[in-house]
């Protein structure tokens, strides 16, 4: 384990933060994850900042050693952070020790890192320099000492009102507070809050011996200035774990997490020359520079949002996709998007609260007109395609019902009639209608339209094939039950015609045939009126009015056929027999007198049929 630059300062004076170094520290294993404590130093050039640091180092090295034997030998000299007295000047940029310490928290294991800077106070020879290396140390440190070698001077100060002024509009642009709470005094001075606050530790002087020394031995030191240094480092390294570094929401930072803002602090400031002349000028050029910055992440913010609209669009080109996210769904992405957004932006932006308003209302302003020009262009699109699936929906309901009607058995066969297949037409429709309900797309209001359509055009064919079928069907039952009639009518003559020849030739029995024949036209006529009525096709209108025509043709043939027995019968009742002679039989019939011969046999019977 040994020291590593984190920060250096190149060539030409610009700082350098060195990212294998910051991630061998911060991310690498269980640090990445765990909250950390970085306890680091600035003051003046070679007043015992390193040698400050290696006797915390050998503390935290031996922290379960409870006595003052974690001090090490009398005679060991000093390792960890290079040191040494005089004028040479050892330390260049900011260092840290390349492991962690771990010590207890109050949520568990706390990684503390030392960081020891040099060139701090170097502000007469190299005062941007200066400037941004404690910028570094106070920025990114849990625990801030400031080292001087004897009383506060007014330069002294005047040096930390800088330091604090640039950490803390660095630390706006970084979202970080340089001192936690840090709020200026009634005279507006950030260096005398800031020592209020802080605790002061008066070390005695180490003794000649010591500072005519380079090995920065116990047995150098006055054995007051050892006890002071022995009381001090211990009760720093106990504090270590409550010392971690929050953010400005008063969270614990990750060592992931710290190294993202070391990143942040190393970018705006390795190359900047502010040429301070004055802390109105420095508040000036980091108000410019925070401008700058947050003016980028609106702009960031505003080109991730339009990505997002984008990546939604894109989604919903396909009509199915597109169905599936009404526009109150899609504008309801798109505003928790801006919630998301605008969270982010507020954690991003630099600045005081105050200061980030202005912009987080030109966000929102700016996202809400995208999200409105979006969501109209996307109704429509929706409306497009809640129309082209209905289409589809509705249009194949109709082609089905066309399918299912070129189906039906047609009108000539009868096997339907028009009443039944009314019934049937309205069966399916209500089925189409219902299946078509649960799969219409749209709102509530735009499904019962698309319904109504439907069902008035599935009415409009039913109505078109109705007609057409009850027609053929209507003169299909007229000319079958016209046939029907017909054959019960010739069937009826036929018979009758059969009785009328029958009885003409029988004089002798003339009278009683005459009745028995007209008895059996009349049972004739039951017979065929029971047979034939249940040959008649038709619904009931038809048929009772086939009936009717049936029953009428029946009748006017037993009409005709009782007439013409009448006839007959009214012919013998006109017919006279004058004479009976011997064997000749005269006949007055009809004003003619017929004579023929009798046999005695048949003389009675004539007689008797004559009487």
């Amino acid at each position: 384990m040994a020291p590593v630059p984190i920060v250096r300062v190149d060539e030409e004076g610009h700082l350098a933060l060195d990212e294998g170094v910051l991630h061998h520290c911060l991310e690498q294993g269980g640090m990445g994850d765990a909250p950390v404590c970085l306890v680091s130093i600035i003051g003046e050039q070679r007043q015992g900042k390193s040698f400050l640091m290696n006797y915390l180092l050998r503390r935290l090295q031996n922290q379960e050693i409870q006595d003052a034997s974690w001090m090490g030998q009398e005679d060991q000299s000093l390792e960890g952070f290079q040191w040494q007295g005089g004028d040479k000047t050892v330390t260049k940029g900011v260092w840290i020790w390349d492991e962690p310490f771990w010590v207890e928290g109050q949520h568990g294991k706390v990684a503390v890192f030392l960081v020891d800077t040099e060139g701090s106070l170097d502000l007469q020879r190299h005062i941007e320099i200066s400037i941004k290396l404690c910028v570094f140390s106070i920025l990114f440190s849990s625990y801030q000492i400031f080292n001087i070698s004897s009383k506060l001077k007014r330069t002294d100060q005047d040096y930390l009102e800088v330091f604090l002024h640039v950490a803390k509009e660095a630390g706006k642009t970084c979202n970080l507070h340089p001192v936690q709470e840090l709020e200026a005094a009634s005279d507006g001075s950030l260096a005398l809050e800031t020592l209020r606050k802080a605790r002061c530790y008066l070390m005695p002087h180490p003794g000649n011996k010591f500072t005519n020394s380079s090995n920065g031995t116990l047995a150098d030191m006055d054995e007051v200035f050892r006890d002071s240094l022995r009381d001090y480092v211990a009760g720093l390294a106990s504090e270590a774990g409550t010392c971690v570094r929050l953010d400005q929401k008063g969270q614990a930072l990750t060592g992931k997490q710290l190294a993202s803002k070391i990143r942040d602090i190393s970018k705006y400031l390795r190359d900047k020359n502010y040429h301070f002349s004055s802390l109105t000028k420095m508040t000036e050029a980091f108000a410019q520079i925070r401008e700058d910055l947050n003016k980028k992440t609106i702009k960031n913010i505003i080109m991730e949002y339009e990505n997002c609209i984008l990546e939604q669009d894109c989604y919903t080109q396909i009509e199915a996709q597109c169905l599936q996210v009404p526009p109150s769904k899609m504008q309801q992405r798109l505003e928790e998007k801006q919630q998301q957004l605008l969270q982010d932006c507020a954690a991003e932006l630099r600045g005081e609260e105050r200061q980030k308003q202005p912009f987080l209302q030109e966000l929102e302003q700016r996202l809400m007109e995208k999200e409105k020009a979006f969501v109209d262009k996307y109704k429509k699109k929706y409306k497009n395609a809640v129309s082209s699936a209905n289409r589809k929906i509705t249009k194949k309901a109709v082609n089905q019902y066309e399918q299912f009607m070129q189906k039906q058995p047609p009108a000539q066969s009868l096997m339907v009639t028009p009443y039944d297949m009314q019934q049937g037409l309205e069966k399916k429709r209500q089925k189409l209608l219902h299946d078509c309900r649960g799969k219409l797309c749209g709102d509530k209001a735009s499904q019962r339209s698309e319904l109504e359509n439907l069902t008035q055009k599935l009415l409009r064919k039913e109505e078109v094939f109705m007609d057409a079928y009850r027609n053929v069907y209507k003169g299909t039952v007229f000319s079958v039950n016209g046939k029907i009639i017909e054959k019960a009518k010739r069937e009826y003559e036929h018979f009758l015609q059969e009785q009328l020849q029958d009885i003409t030739p029988k004089f002798s029995i003339f009278l009683w045939s005459v009745k028995k024949n007209q008895e059996l036209g009349k049972k004739k006529h039951q017979e065929l009126l029971h047979s034939y009525l249940k040959q008649l096709q038709g619904e009931e209108r038809e048929k009772n009015a086939s009936t009717e025509k049936l029953k009428q043709k029946l009748a006017e043939e037993e009409r005709n056929f009782r007439r013409k027995c009448n006839e007959l019968l009214q012919n013998a009742k006109d017919t006279r027999t004058t004479v009976v002679l011997g064997t000749v039989g005269v006949v007055v019939a009809g004003g003619a007198i017929v004579a023929f011969i009798l046999s005695p046999a048949l003389m009675f019977k004539a007689a008797v049929s004559v009487l």
